[in-house]
């Protein structure tokens, strides 16, 4: 897979939000970048939203929730956050995303949560 373009959906996440596949969004880019360029290339599509946010501030944790059915979308991530997720598990800012993405994610699946750091939330709000 060197050199594929990945198209990974991402979803902002604050402690207590409501999980909604409306507030999915995609970013694509290509798998021999690092999670440094994939936060930078995630800041970016949110501007100026994210104008005053550090792209290494930003926590990514990859997952794979299914995302076609709102109903089973909130429940599975959910059950990710209350019961399958390490705080520890931040995506490492020098990993190559060929190396936590070994092929395409599956179409129509949740690939990276994007979680708080300090000062995150004052900025952000749908």
């Amino acid at each position: 897979m060197s050199g594929e373009i990945l198209r990974l959906f991402c979803f902002v996440y604050h402690d207590g939000d409501e999980p909604s596949i409306s507030r999915l969004f995609s970013v694509e880019i290509a798998n021999t970048e690092s999670v440094g360029t994939l936060k930078d290339e995630i800041k970016a599509k949110l501007q100026p939203t994210f104008a005053h946010i550090h792209a290494c501030d930003m926590r990514l944790w990859k997952v794979e929730i299914p995302a076609e059915n709102a109903k089973t979308f909130k429940e599975n991530f959910r059950t990710y956050i209350n019961d399958s997720h390490d705080p520890e598990d931040d995506m490492s800012l020098t990993e190559k995303l060929s190396d936590i993405f070994s092929k395409q994610p599956e179409e129509g699946t949740l690939n990276i949560i994007i979680s708080e750091c300090e000062g995150f939330w004052i900025m952000y709000q749908c």
